[in-house]
C-alpha cells in the first residue's frame, strides 16, 4: 500500500496495515544493517566501491550514490509499471509509455527529501526517518520539465512505490529537495511487472508469512469458504495490502480489504516484531445485496488477481488452507 493510502487508514488508527496476531507480540526477529538496501546486498563483496550521499549521523540513514542505485532503480520502475496484483496498468506505466521512456536509454536525475514516519503502534516505533525519492527525465522531448515522486527509502531500502491513486507529478523543483545525482537507465517493457523479492531477507519474509498464516487459521473451522490474497511487497515496505473474498456471502458484500502493518523495533528497523492485521468490509452501509451482484464481484476478483504474483494466496475451506499458487 502506498504511504498516502496508509495514512488515510491510520487516520482511522493513524496510517494502516498487519491485528489479531500471535505475531504482534513476536519478538523473535533478526538483525539487519542500518541501510539495508538491495544494492548493498548485491555489492556485498565490493562494498568499498559504493560511496554514499546524505550520510547524516543524526538522521540515521544513508543513500548510495545515484550510479550505485541504478540497478535497484530499474527494478523499482519495472515494479511500478504494472500492478503486482492484477493485469491493469497504472498511471506510472502510462506516463512512461506516453513519454517514450520505455525501450531506450534515458538519463534520469534523482532528488531526495527528508521525512519522518508518523506510524504509531505498540509493537512499532514512531518518528522513524525515511527519504522521499523524486525523478526527473530531462531528455523527454516537447515536454515541460516535470518531477515524479517514485517511492520512499527507509532503513531497509526502497519502499512504498507510488501507485495509480497516489502518483504525484510536480511542475517545478521544490526548495527542500536535494539533488542526489544522475545516471542512465534502459527499461525493457517486457520486464515490467516482474517481482523483485529475491533481494529480501528470506528469514524475515518467512516470519511474516508464518504470522500471516496464523491469522488466516482464524478463518478455519467456520463452515465457510474464503479466498485470501496478500499482495507482494518490497523489503522496506511496512504495509502489506490484500483482499478477503467470502465465497458464500449470504447476500452480504463478499469483498473485504486487508491492511497489514509490518512492525519493527528500533529507529533503524533492526528487529522484526510481528504484524497487525486489519480487515475492512466494503459495502457495509448497503445492507443486503442481490446475489447476482455478489457473485459478479467474486468472479471479477478471481479473474483479475494473479495468484502467482501474490505474497500469499490461499482458499480456506472448513479446516483446510489450500494454496491458490499451486493450483
Amino acid at each position: 500500500m502506498n504511504k498516502n493510502g496508509a495514512k488515510s487508514i491510520l487516520s482511522i488508527m493513524i496510517v494502516s496495515t498487519i491485528l489479531l496476531c500471535t505475531g504482534c507480540g513476536n519478538s523473535s526477529g533478526t538483525t539487519t544493517s542500518a541501510t539495508g538496501t538491495a544494492v548493498m546486498k548485491k555489492a556485498e563483496t565490493n562494498k568499498n566501491e559504493i560511496r554514499y550521499v546524505a550520510e547524516k549521523k543524526e538522521y540515521g540513514l544513508a543513500l548510495p550514490e545515484a550510479e550505485s542505485f541504478k540497478e535497484e532503480l530499474e527494478e523499482l520502475l519495472y515494479h511500478a509499471c504494472v500492478s503486482a496484483h492484477n493485469d491493469e496498468t497504472t498511471c506510472f506505466y502510462d506516463y512512461l509509455k506516453k513519454n517514450g521512456i520505455l525501450g531506450k536509454e534515458q538519463k534520469v536525475i534523482l532528488y531526495y527529501d527528508e521525512g519522518k514516519g508518523v506510524y504509531f503502534d505498540q509493537a512499532d516505533e514512531i518518528d522513524r526517518p525515511y527519504y522521499e525519492i523524486y525523478l526527473d527525465f530531462p531528455e523527454i522531448q516537447g515536454q515541460k520539465q516535470s518531477y515524479i515522486r517514485l517511492c520512499d527509502y527507509n532503513a531497509r531500502g526502497a519502499c512504498e512505490v507510488m501507485e495509480e491513486e497516489s502518483m504525484e507529478i510536480f511542475s517545478k523543483e521544490r526548495k527542500s529537495w536535494k539533488k542526489w545525482g544522475e545516471t542512465t537507465i534502459l527499461l525493457d517493457e517486457s520486464k515490467a511487472g516482474q517481482r523483485i523479492t529475491e533481494e529480501q531477507e528470506e528469514d524475515v519474509r518467512k516470519q511474516i508469512r508464518e504470522d500471516c498464516l496464523e491469522e488466516i487459521r482464524e478463518y478455519c473451522g467456520k463452515g465457510e469458504e474464503y479466498d485470501i490474497y496478500l499482495y507482494d511487497f518490497l523489503p522496506g515496505d511496512e504495509w502489506i495490502s490484500g483482499i478477503v473474498l467470502d465465497a458464500k456471502p449470504d447476500r452480504n458484500w463478499p469483498e473485504s480489504t486487508l491492511s497489514i502493518h509490518v512492525c519493527y523495533k528500533g529507529k533503524k528497523m533492526e528487529k522484526y516484531n510481528g504484524i497487525t492485521w486489519s480487515q475492512k468490509t466494503h459495502g457495509t452501509s448497503l445492507g443486503k445485496v442481490p446475489e447476482e451482484d455478489a457473485l459478479a464481484t467474486i468472479r471479477s476478483v478471481r479473474n483479475n488477481i494473479i495468484a502467482e504474483n501474490c505474497f500469499l494466496a490461499c482458499r480456506v475451506k472448513g479446516d483446510q488452507i489450500i494454496s491458490l499458487q499451486q493450483e
